[in-house]
């Protein structure tokens, strides 16, 4: 969220850095898990704007981020479960029916 226009394309970047190489779908996992729950917890302070405009960004990659955790492949249950916890992030981000 404080990033907002200082990184207006974070998920394409991360996907650039860190989906090409299965060894750090981990790190990508976890991420992706966080961003919208981040955006969420109306704890973290900001401001209105801000978080409205990260919430924008976030559900115009929502797509491209639910495409990814459904092509994954998972060697483990470990791996299955952080892929679903981040799909459940996601799915109550962007309310997916």
């Amino acid at each position: 969220i404080q990033m907002d226009s200082a990184w207006p394309n974070a998920v394409q970047t991360l996907f650039e850095r860190f989906g090409q190489n299965p060894d750090k779908y981990a790190t990508l996992l976890e991420v992706l898990r966080m961003l919208p729950e981040e955006n969420l917890n109306y704890r973290l302070m900001t401001d209105t704007a801000k978080r409205a405009s990260s919430r924008e960004r976030l559900q115009q990659t929502a797509p491209q981020v639910v495409q990814f955790l459904l092509t994954l492949q998972c060697p483990s249950m470990h791996a299955k479960k952080k892929v679903l916890e981040c799909f459940l992030s996601w799915i109550k981000f962007t309310n997916l029916q």
